[in-house]
């Protein structure tokens, strides 16, 4: 097999992973917005307030903004694949929180 064809390979790999991840960041802000005025949201997380439903879906923007502050530092000390790595663990363990809300401020910190 031509090792060009191997690099290329990986290389499609690499930006179709990319992709993916851009994609599931924006599918996660998109959905919420649409599921805020749903009857099942309002009632399951006791009518919050517009000023509880901004912080919902700005802690999204907030939780990347820390991220992206820290990820440089982060990746200058333990290399970006370890950083890479690390952020993923924290995108789960958000994801879980989110997953498993009982309320407001859970689904704000999980977000």
């Amino acid at each position: 097999m031509d090792r060009s064809l191997v690099v290329v390979s990986l290389g499609s790999v690499r930006f179709s992973a990319s992709c993916a991840w851009i994609r599931t960041d924006s599918v996660d802000i998109s959905s919420l917005s649409a599921l805020l005025g749903t009857p099942q949201y309002q009632t399951y997380f006791n009518n919050p307030s517009a000023v509880e439903q901004g912080g919902i879906t700005a802690s999204m923007s907030g939780g990347s903004f820390l991220g992206a502050l820290a990820a440089g530092f982060i990746s200058d000390h333990v290399g970006r694949r370890h950083a890479i790595q690390f952020a993923s663990i924290i995108w789960v363990i958000g994801s879980t929180i989110s997953s498993a809300s009982q309320n407001v401020a859970m689904l704000i910190v999980g977000r």
